[in-house]
């Protein structure tokens, strides 16, 4: 005989449902409607944080993601998806800190890794520039006296893409490339 899912619950797991559907609106009056006669808890506040971020509302997911985590510190599921919508709104460093979190928590976490992997490589690739979104270039022989290795191409700055060096955008994402008189040389 099968035991009757408590309404609370039903809520919560059509949330999710929602969520999995891609109606992150109908998963949040769900959430809420289940919080509303329950205690607050750490799953419930992570599945809204979920809908309020993929409904577009980041401030909104931010804050649910918060409280989730303060709720249960423990919770890596919590600390792993915060993570995916702090590299989603381009935070690196707190996605950074959020993962490792989560990989902290529970170091067999294969999501957790990938991500982190993922995570380090766009720090690789920040580190590679200026905060001016300039090409860092090492100084020595000008490019334009050079026609083969690293002054060939230019890396563009938002994909990593390699460009011919007279490009005027990147051929991949469409984002805008310096001038060469624009490449600031490393000191």
């Amino acid at each position: 005989m099968e035991q009757a899912i408590p309404a609370d619950l039903q809520r919560l797991e059509g949330a999710r449902a929602a969520i999995r559907r891609g109606e992150p609106l109908v998963a949040i009056v769900q959430v809420k409607a289940h919080l509303s006669v329950t205690e607050d808890s750490s799953e419930a506040q992570e599945v809204l944080a979920i809908a309020h971020y993929q409904a577009g509302n980041q401030s909104y997911a931010f804050e649910a993601f918060n409280r989730a985590t303060s709720l249960d510190p423990r919770r890596a599921s919590a600390h792993f998806n915060y993570a995916v919508c702090l590299d989603g709104a381009g935070q690196l460093d707190e996605a950074i800190e959020e993962v490792q979190t989560a990989l902290f928590i529970k170091p067999e976490y294969s999501a957790a890794k990938a991500l982190e992997q993922q995570l380090r490589r766009k720090l690789q690739d920040r580190i590679g520039h200026s905060d001016e979104n300039f090409a860092v270039v090492e100084k020595g022989a000008s490019p334009l006296d050079q026609t083969d290795g690293e002054w060939a191409k230019l890396k563009c700055v938002s994909c990593g893409c390699m460009n011919f060096i007279t490009a005027r955008s990147c051929s991949r994402c469409g984002s805008y490339l310096p001038e060469i008189e624009d490449v600031i040389p490393v000191e």
